[in-house]
């Protein structure tokens, strides 16, 4: 489907990193640790599905445009790239708690 990439990069990605840093959002809560979860899966797909353009869209563009240090977002996306799924989810949730406290 020509165009629905960006789509994904100009609103699916934004939207869901804007879930994760409402303060609303509580990872200790069990419905909120899915909606986590199933956010890591999304990510992983984009990044399976798009490979270097998906590494360049965060490393060089959406990961910086919300303040993230280039060694967090080299970092981010790198293990976005090379773990699995359970890997990335154990990986991102705890990145993700971190983040808040």
């Amino acid at each position: 489907l020509p165009g629905f990439e960006r789509f994904v990069y100009e609103r699916l990605v934004p939207t869901a990193f804007a879930v994760l840093s409402s303060p609303q959002f509580n990872p200790k809560d069990g419905q909120m640790l899915m909606v986590m979860l199933e956010i890591a899966n999304f990510l992983q797909v984009v990044y399976s599905t798009r490979k270097t353009e998906a590494h360049e869209f965060f490393v060089s563009v959406f990961l910086p445009s919300q303040g993230w240090p280039p060694h967090t977002a080299m970092e981010f996306a790198s293990k976005l790239r090379d773990l699995d799924n359970k890997g990335f989810r154990k990986y991102f949730t705890e990145f993700v708690r971190l983040s808040r406290s």
